[in-house]
């Protein structure tokens, strides 16, 4: 019981905000319900909201942001590893809508967020059957149950009709690793 009283202070509540203390800056979660009286240890930073004035979600996608993460690597601690402390998470510029545009801004993002998920989904999906449809073309011509030879090219001889061959399986490989790129989909989604 003494352990527990004096761990008290750590305890977490529904709302608040932990910040992971070293590294990556801006790393941040909401505390969700289940993690009620959860002890906060030594490698995050607790920031508690008046609920009245930011919502936590609010607060949290404002934390997120990437002014905010540049914010917090120009006022870290330590040259070896970036380390934040109260006085620094104190000091972060806000941007302080009433909350009626901050719920707004939630249902928005939230909104938004879930199209985009369902796009990478449905994109995951597509490379997958492009992926299952690659390895069927190239089993079903190496094992001859394809004629790989261009359609108008019967008369061609064989180097004409291995060309298209490649080029087939080229543009299926090319399809296939586009997907491992940071920036596919990116400027569809833009």
């Amino acid at each position: 019981e003494e352990t527990s009283e004096r761990l008290s202070r750590h305890r977490l509540q529904p709302g608040e905000i932990i910040f992971a203390r070293r590294g990556e800056m801006g790393r941040c979660a909401v505390v969700p319900p289940h993690a009620e009286n959860w002890l906060c240890g030594t490698g995050c930073l607790r920031l508690t909201l008046s609920m009245a004035k930011m919502l936590p979600e609010f607060a949290f996608l404002w934390l997120s942001t990437r002014v905010v993460q540049e914010y917090l690597e120009l006022e870290a601690i330590g040259s070896t590893l970036a380390n934040l402390n109260t006085e620094i998470l104190g000091c972060i510029p806000c941007v302080l809508p009433p909350l009626v545009e901050q719920k707004d801004i939630i249902h928005f993002i939230e909104t938004e967020t879930a199209k985009i998920d369902a796009i990478i989904s449905k994109t995951r999906q597509a490379i997958s059957l492009a992926q299952e449809r690659r390895a069927a073309i190239i089993s079903a011509a190496v094992t001859g149950k394809i004629c790989v030879s261009h359609p108008q090219s019967a008369d061609k001889p064989l180097s004409k009709c291995l060309e298209y061959f490649q080029k087939v399986v080229l543009a299926a490989d090319f399809t296939d690793q586009l997907h491992t790129e940071r920036i596919f989909g990116r400027v569809k989604l833009q």
